[in-house]
């Protein structure tokens, strides 16, 4: 051993102050220069005492990996199995020693499932120290819809279990008639609590909107016979469904093994992360793969691709769906079928909301005017309770004293990012949910005089609105359009008739500048209003272009 200087100040005893060099079995010491072996030299002057301690050991990395078999990976989830692949699996004897696998059982449902090893040995199979086997688990398109397998490898001692989870989708891969378009409808769910006056409590009963898709197709030749297998062999279960109106075409070639691709307007289409991204040359050659991540406008594959498409061919996005009810065939000839399917969407949609127009005194303001190529039908009701013992008189009671006003009206959707929009419009309302500032769209009122910038009054034509309506909590407000763009909403206070061809509508506060009846393109009523019901429904007519139409019911503020 070396020696080290001493502090100053150190009072040792000197039998131990001072070391020597010393040879340990079978140590060598090399200070002399020269080595030397011999044994231990106990160089203490006293001798030490005994102690016992009481411990545990501690566990090292060598001890948590080694000395047991290992199977990687214990568990496959598959996701959604569109195509036929493969997975390898490792079997790894980390003992010293030889390990034999005895057996490998498998349970659950395994249909369509292949396990192999490397060298196709049955077992018995001798494991060597340290040895590791690769087995490849072959998962086809076809088999058991719902998979739910397990594979125990038997050693003599150890039992290792491998957990094979997924479900299996066919691509229903006809394109649709557009002659006929596709509807898309989006339904919510709300309780409606309706008082004997008709004012309402409304409790949302869905946090997101359950999907409908319908369409017409027409096939023919070798596609016919398809159509009828799919439906025969797959109709109860799920089919990986285009989204046929947010397709684009690939401009260059996307050749095999490819793992992104770049589309445009992500954002505004069915894309998602763990959803389904399609590639369509035709009904015969096409392929499903998972979305691993989306970037911007690229759109990162889980799997790459096992085969290529030409430039031409359709990129899209896919959703999971079962055919709901009867499904209607017509055979116009031996060889050609048309039919109309409707679609069951699987999981609900978390599409975000958001509004539209600006928001007043706590509601949104639709403020789109709707297409007027289309009429703005409307429907009045009452809400009478009608006593009758059929041998007498006929007692009835108007139990609200007010009408039931319902109005349908019709957008034209004219790209994805309009069409996008209206989809988180109809996200916010939560079908008959949420209510909101809803206008007449109509020429309802005609300014008679000039209002002062102070004034708290306009007067505007005779309607017999004050004789009549009065200040209604159905006609809450009004809407002022004006020349220039500019809107001015106002509530109203009351409504007085100032003679045979005027009235005075009071509205909470001035306009703050002069109008004059020139200035002004029209007077709306303006009241609270829902959609009558809990469903939206979008009309593609091509695959940017759509129609909604909605049906609003007026509500007391």
């Amino acid at each position: 051993m070396f020696g080290y200087d001493q502090q100053p100040g150190w009072s040792l005893s000197v039998d131990i102050s001072q070391y020597q060099a010393a040879a340990w079995w079978p140590g060598r010491v090399m200070d002399t220069g020269l080595p030397v072996v011999g044994q231990a030299i106990d160089t203490q002057p006293v001798a030490e005492p005994g102690m016992r301690c009481r411990g545990a050991q501690a566990l090292a990395f060598g001890a948590d990996w080694y000395g047991r078999i290992h199977l990687l990976p214990a568990l496959l989830e598959l996701g959604n199995v569109i195509k036929t692949s493969t997975f390898p699996i490792e079997v790894w004897n980390s003992h010293d020693d030889v390990r034999t696998l005895q057996s490998i059982t498998a349970t659950g449902t395994t249909g369509g499932l292949a396990l192999s090893s490397e060298t196709e040995t049955a077992a018995p199979i001798a494991f060597g120290g340290l040895q590791s086997r690769i087995y490849t688990l072959t998962v086809a398109s076809s088999g058991d819809p719902i998979i739910d397998a397990d594979y125990r490898y038997q050693f003599e001692a150890e039992t290792l279990q491998l957990q094979v989870t997924g479900r299996r989708i066919v691509i229903w891969s006809f394109r649709p008639n557009w002659e006929s378009g596709i509807t898309e409808r989006l339904q919510w769910a709300t309780d409606i609590l309706t008082a004997y006056d008709g004012s309402e409590q409304r409790v949302r009963l869905r946090e997101h909107a359950r999907r409908w898709i319908e369409y017409g197709f027409l096939v023919q030749g070798h596609d016919a016979r398809l159509l009828e297998s799919l439906t025969f062999g797959w109709g109860a279960r799920l089919y990986c469904l285009p989204v046929w109106w947010e397709a684009d075409f690939l401009a260059h070639p996307l050749p095999a093994g490819s793992t992104s691709v770049t589309v445009t307007d992500a954002a505004c289409k069915d894309y998602r992360a763990g959803g389904l991204a399609l590639f369509w040359q035709d009904t015969g050659t096409n392929e499903a793969v998972e979305i691993l991540a989306i970037t911007g406008n690229t759109l990162t594959l889980k799997l790459p691709l096992s085969q290529t498409f030409p430039a031409g061919s359709r990129v899209l996005p896919a959703v999971l769906a079962r055919l709901e009810g009867e499904t209607r065939y017509a055979h116009v000839t031996d060889r050609i079928v048309t039919g109309q399917a409707r679609f069951a969407v699987d999981g609900n949609i978390d599409r975000p909301a958001a509004e539209m127009g600006p928001t007043w005194h706590d509601y949104a303001v639709l403020d789109e005017r709707p297409d007027r190529s289309e009429d703005v039908s409307e429907t009045w009701a009452r809400t009478l309770a009608v006593l009758d013992y059929l041998t007498g008189m006929v007692t009835v009671d108007d139990t609200s004293g007010s009408p039931i006003i319902r109005r349908t009206y019709s957008w034209l959707l004219q790209g994805r990012t309009a069409i996008h929009r209206w989809k988180q419009w109809a996200a916010a309302r939560a079908g008959a949910f949420q209510a909101l500032w809803l206008p007449s769209f109509a020429d309802d009122l005609e300014l008679v005089q000039t209002v002062g910038s102070g004034e708290s009054t306009i007067r505007v034509r005779n309607t017999l609105s004050a004789r009549y309506v009065g200040a209604h909590p159905l006609r809450a407000a009004v809407r002022i359009e004006l020349s220039n763009g500019t809107v001015q909403h106002r509530l109203v206070t009351g409504i007085r008739e100032l003679d045979g061809t005027s009235e005075a509508i009071g509205i909470d506060s001035s306009l703050g500048f002069v109008l004059q009846p020139a200035d002004v393109v029209r007077i709306q009523w303006m009241g609270l209003a829902r959609l009558d019901a809990d469903a939206v429904e979008i009309y593609y007519e091509s695959d940017d272009i759509a129609r909604l139409t909605a049906t609003f019911r007026m509500v007391p503020s």
